[in-house]
């Protein structure tokens, strides 16, 4: 965790403490110490709490080069089985795609868009397997929010 992400942290949990506290003032000085440790025990349940809901989430491990090392060298035969359509089909489907004014464009700038033969090979992997959002992201080299 970078230093300002440790910061905000710690800026949250004394947050969350001073709020806690600010309502036990009242209180006589003969309970402060066991509330001492009260606020201990709090101060770690806090911190457990929130590193569990503001952790950095973990990288997903993902296929990286699918369509160029593993699609193009499929056989026409291994090809149609798979995503259920001859190759020459889904050619011309990313071509059309290409071509369509739904293609994304890599001027918008940011990451890179993927190639329309991405974007087809991907839906149509989706639609012939049975198979979650997750796989194919993973297998095509993107983020679940893409596919």
């Amino acid at each position: 965790m970078d230093g300002s992400a440790t910061s905000a942290k710690r800026a949250a949990m004394l947050l969350l403490l001073d709020s806690d506290s600010s309502e036990s003032e009242s209180s006589s000085t003969d309970t402060r110490d066991s509330s001492d440790s009260d606020s201990d025990a709090k101060a770690c349940a806090y911190e457990r709490e929130f590193n569990k809901l503001f952790r950095i989430p973990a990288k997903r491990p993902k296929v990286v080069g699918f369509i160029e090392d593993v699609v193009r060298q499929y056989s026409d035969h291994k090809f149609r089985r798979l995503f259920r359509l001859a190759r020459p089909v889904a050619e011309k489907l990313v071509a059309e795609f290409a071509v369509s004014s739904m293609c994304p464009s890599s001027t918008h700038g940011g990451v890179q868009a993927k190639s329309a033969e991405t974007h087809v090979l991907t839906f149509i992997w989706y639609a012939a397997n049975k198979t979650c959002m997750r796989d194919v992201a993973s297998r095509f080299d993107m983020s679940e929010s893409t596919v």
